[in-house]
């Protein structure tokens, strides 16, 4: 029966103000899910950062190089 009910409108241009509600409605969950997503893989990403200098691993404590004349294991 709905679409009966949508047709009785006067002008089949009566229901696009909730077609663009709805559009609006759609793009910004999109969009705030966007944001969201984004915001959660810098976290991420700050996290791994800090983990990895926690571990020694990250880019403020480089390697210390091998002493010359000792096996490093690569072949």
């Amino acid at each position: 029966m709905i679409p009966t009910i949508l047709l009785q409108a006067d002008e089949p241009a009566a229901n696009l103000g909730y077609l663009f509600a709805a559009f609006i409605v759609a793009w910004l969950f999109f969009l705030g899910y966007g944001l969201y997503i984004l915001r959660r893989a810098k976290e991420s990403q700050a996290e791994l950062a800090r983990l990895s200098r926690a571990a020694g691993e990250g880019p403020e404590a480089p390697p210390d190089p091998a002493p010359e004349g000792t096996e490093t294991g690569v072949n």
